[in-house]
């Protein structure tokens, strides 16, 4: 996600498009993406905290 912001041009050329088509295409998936990709590595955080045995 972050590569995206920082390097559009490169996204786009990987993807084979320009950078307007892709960001016309593919922003609606970026709004909130960071608070999304946050929320579920802090719940896969939790559920392992919660799972883990305890110390000796």
């Amino acid at each position: 996600m972050a590569q995206f912001r920082r390097r559009p041009q490169l996204v786009a050329q990987r993807a084979g498009h320009s950078v307007a088509v892709l960001f016309r295409v593919y922003a609606k998936f970026l709004k909130g993406g960071d608070e999304a990709a946050n929320a579920k590595i802090s719940a896969r955080l939790n559920q392992h905290r919660t799972e883990a045995p305890s110390g000796p």
